[in-house]
């Protein structure tokens, strides 16, 4: 677990911890989804990051986003705004939203998140370079405690027996 002075880091860490993401979500999408490929979405602020296909033709398109600070504050920060324009969940094309914080992957439909979002009452805070990005911070334990959330501890292994499948039949 990073120290959180470790948490500032450079564009390049960030870009670092990202494919980190990334590579988790992958795993979960092939392992736990069945997706029958992924491929990761190349560009400076892609409209999502990952597009899985599967078997039956179903496309998703996914936001993946890894909260360090989560495991000491508590909450997942949810970034919408950005030098006072909307930006982060409310920008993004994906149709599946990742949050991947303390050892814990949580897969959602992003339209579901966004109506909790605004039916809730979250406190807000500045942060990001330079402060000039808005986040929602919502409790961890709340997040995953909401049913339109599926967790994955992504550190156990999986087997057929713990292998459900959730959102791509839908």
């Amino acid at each position: 677990m990073p120290k959180m002075e470790d948490l500032k880091g450079t564009m390049e860490t960030d870009l670092k911890r990202g494919h980190k993401g990334e590579a988790i979500a992958i795993r979960y999408l092939e392992e736990r989804l069945s997706a029958h490929q992924v491929f990761q979405v190349d560009g400076y602020f892609p409209p999502y990051d990952l597009f899985a296909v599967f078997q039956n033709g179903k496309e998703l398109r996914v936001e993946v986003k890894i909260d360090y600070k989560c495991a000491t504050t508590g909450n997942i920060a949810i970034e919408y705004r950005h030098n006072s324009g909307f930006s982060g969940v409310i920008r993004s094309k994906a149709d599946m939203y990742i949050i991947i914080a303390k050892g814990k992957l949580l897969a959602m439909d992003k339209e579901y998140l966004l109506a909790f979002l605004g039916c809730e009452d979250f406190r807000e805070v500045d942060g990001g370079d330079g402060d000039k990005s808005t986040f929602i911070l919502v409790p961890f334990d709340r997040l995953v405690s909401e049913e339109f959330v599926t967790v994955w501890d992504y550190t156990k292994k999986v087997t057929a027996e713990t292998s459900p499948v959730y959102l791509h039949e839908l």
